[in-house]
C-alpha cells in the first residue's frame, strides 16, 4: 500500500490528502483529443514536397482556397523565405529535414623518422598519441 495515499507520516510531516496547490492538470478538450502530432516524417515529406516545386506552381498552390492550413503554412513560409532571401529560415528547414551538417576532422600521423647510425643501428622517432586516460606517458 502506498503510505502517501493514506495520509500517513512520510518523513518530515504528515501528508495531507488532496491537492492544496491547485486543481491539477485541466481536462483536454474533446476536439483536441483527436489531433495527431506533427511527426518528423510528415514534416520532412511536406517540406521537400514544396521545395521541389517550381516557383510558379508554389505560388499557384498558395492561392488555392482548398489547401489545408498546415500545407499552406509550409508553402507560404518557403515562398516568403525565397522571396526575401531569408537564408536562416531555409537553413532551419534543411536542418530539420536533412539533419545538421556534422564537421569532420581527419587526423593523420606523420611517418616515423628513421635515423641509421654508421654501425647499423636504427633509431625510430614517431609521434605518439596521448593515452585514453589523459596521461602523456
Amino acid at each position: 500500500m502506498d503510505l502517501m495515499a493514506k495520509g500517513k507520516k512520510t518523513g518530515g510531516k504528515n501528508f495531507e490528502l488532496g491537492n492544496t496547490y491547485g486543481q491539477g492538470r485541466p481536462i483536454l478538450p474533446l476536439d483536441l483529443k483527436g489531433v495527431k502530432p506533427l511527426s518528423e516524417d510528415v514534416y520532412k515529406r511536406m517540406y521537400t514536397k514544396y521545395l521541389e516545386m517550381p516557383l510558379s506552381d508554389l505560388t499557384a498552390r498558395i492561392e488555392e482556397k482548398t489547401l489545408p492550413a498546415l500545407e499552406h503554412l509550409f508553402a507560404a513560409s518557403i515562398k516568403a523565405a525565397i522571396d526575401t532571401g531569408n537564408l536562416p529560415g531555409l537553413r532551419d528547414g534543411f536542418d530539420r529535414t536533412l539533419g545538421k551538417v556534422k564537421d569532420s576532422l581527419e587526423v593523420t600521423m606523420p611517418k616515423p623518422l628513421v635515423i641509421r647510425r654508421l654501425n647499423g643501428d636504427e633509431i625510430v622517432l614517431t609521434a605518439a598519441l596521448p593515452k585514453e586516460d589523459g596521461s602523456d606517458e
